[in-house]
């Protein structure tokens, strides 16, 4: 077979030593977390990460209390040159499956299993097709997610969620200004104006008071919302309800 060289589930690990070699690895993480880098970069991993490891690149990992892996060892992955090396397999799990059933054809030997193993490998490459190809990276797209759904919680931490991601914030944070214009911060501060001002200018219907306004946007402090709310908007607040 052309692709395939090998398919195992790898015993708990906790550190890996710096190589490369001249295979394409894809790593699937099934269990623990920690740190791996690639090319320098690093990345955090956890339970569903996926790693596409390119020949020749030089890789380590690391890990506190130990990680488990699948293993798919490749000699080149035909008509597929990912630009980002780092995926999350999907809610239902369907890329860790593909490769259980991979591991299943692969040590029962059963007939055909050459067949059934190499349309799998190109199942699984259009999955990372799919996802390599989305037009920004899906950890921009979930952390977007999460300030919007926390736009009215004056407690929602931006370090907090920036440290769920797997890679290094100043890297993250790259990337997010790079997807949006704004760095995380000015994201959610803008988000909560735009909200604040789809309020005021409601404040007749709803009877609303500026108070309430700033604490449904999200800020402790009125005095606070209103210098923000200016300096974004250029007019004070209260006069939001007379620009209809």
């Amino acid at each position: 077979m052309e692709q395939f060289l090998d398919i195992t589930i790898e015993p708990l690990q906790f550190i890996i030593k710096p190589h490369a070699h001249n295979i394409w690895e894809i790593l699937y993480f099934t269990d623990g977390e920690g740190i791996t880098y690639v090319d320098n970069q690093p990345y955090k991993f956890s339970p569903g990460c996926i790693i596409c490891q390119p020949p020749r690149v030089n890789h380590f990992r690391t890990s506190e209390n130990g990680y488990r892996i699948i293993r798919l060892a490749l000699n080149q992955i035909d008509n597929f040159t990912p630009n980002i090396l780092f995926y999350q397999d999907n809610y239902n799990n369907d890329f860790k499956q593909i490769l259980h059933q991979m591991i299943n054809y692969y040590y029962t030997k059963e007939y055909n299993w050459e067949n059934i193993i190499n349309a799998q490998i190109n199942l699984l490459k259009e999955y990372l097709i799919a996802w390599n190809c989305q037009k920004r990276n899906r950890y921009i797209d979930m952390c977007e997610k999460k300030i919007i759904e926390n736009l009215s919680n004056p407690s929602f931490s931006l370090r907090e969620l920036i440290d769920t991601m797997p890679m290094s914030a100043t890297y993250f944070m790259k990337q997010f200004k790079k997807d949006t214009g704004y760095t995380p911060s000015q994201y959610l501060t803008v988000k909560r104006i735009d909200y604040a001002k789809s309020l005021l200018v409601n404040m007749e219907i709803t009877g609303l008071l500026i108070k309430d306004v700033a604490k449904m946007a999200g800020f402790h402090d009125q005095c606070y919302f209103s210098r923000v709310f200016k300096k974004i908007t250029g007019v004070p607040p209260e006069k939001m309800a007379y620009l209809r």
